[in-house]
């Protein structure tokens, strides 16, 4: 989804229900300590407040096909626009990342996990946020959860099992059908807080936090070059963002990047 339709649906009725119920999932966590790099990959920037502060180092990457927004609104930015499979962090930097709206639209989802493995530190969380298949927000287009690929519970957790991520613990949020969230949020929030309580096969989306494992494994080659995909102009919805590196500025070489005018 591109990144206007994202902030737009965070800032309807139904959005600021998704907000406030993943936000209280996420405040229930252990917090990242003082001084730790903290990087949202995707659109996790209505989550990525609460963690600043304490001295962390908090950051927003965004991936070239969705686009990039200003954050955060009362300050310079502290965002970049990227190739999410080559990451411009240096190995073993990252204490926690926030994967949101990420590994849905990923055009390959195993080089982006092998990137978060590669800049997480040796004891650094993962948190990986993706819609639930076999919940009614996947069944739904007019949410972000309805657009991408969903997954159910023992696909999120091989997959990152697959990539060295352990997971430490796997939860639902959500649960409130969409319908329920438009009308009536105050509702949806109590439906969603007794059906997490019984444990609710339907939830909307999955939440996994995940450790990254170092002991026997041989990592994959780092890329060569990261990437950062910078704005022509303004801070604004990309669609095709140039690649600066040493050698200046060339025409991205994905077609789908490539739409429009040259910046």
């Amino acid at each position: 989804m591109d990144v206007l339709a994202l902030r737009d649906f965070y800032a309807s009725a139904p959005g600021r229900t998704v907000r406030r119920q993943l936000a209280r999932l996420l405040a229930a966590m252990e917090p990242p300590p003082p001084g730790a790099l903290v990087v949202g990959l995707g659109y996790a920037v209505p989550w990525l407040d609460a963690w600043r502060g304490g001295e962390r180092r908090v950051f927003s990457l965004m991936p070239g096909r969705q686009g990039i927004v200003h954050w955060p609104d009362d300050g310079p930015s502290a965002a970049a626009l990227v190739d999410e499979t080559a990451l411009p962090l240096a190995d073993a930097s990252v204490d926690l990342m926030l994967a949101v709206h990420a590994l849905e639209f990923a055009h390959d989802v195993s080089a982006v996990l092998a990137e978060i493995w590669r800049v997480l530190t040796p004891q650094g969380r993962a948190v990986v946020i993706v819609p639930n298949r076999h919940g009614l927000w996947a069944l739904s287009d007019r949410t972000p959860f309805g657009h991408g690929r969903p997954f159910t519970t023992g696909q999120l957790r091989a997959l990152l099992g697959e990539h060295q991520l352990r997971v430490d613990a796997l939860a639902g949020g959500l649960c409130a059908p969409p319908a329920l969230a438009r009308a009536l949020p105050a509702a949806a929030a109590l439906w969603d807080g007794a059906a997490r309580r019984l444990g609710g096969p339907f939830a909307g989306l999955l939440l996994a936090t995940a450790r990254k494992e170092v002991a026997g494994v041989t990592p994959l080659p780092t890329p060569a070059r990261a990437r950062i995909l910078r704005p022509a102009a303004t801070l604004g919805a990309l669609r095709s963002p140039c690649l600066h590196d040493a050698s200046g500025c060339m025409r991205n070489r994905d077609p789908e990047l490539s739409k429009g005018p040259t910046p």
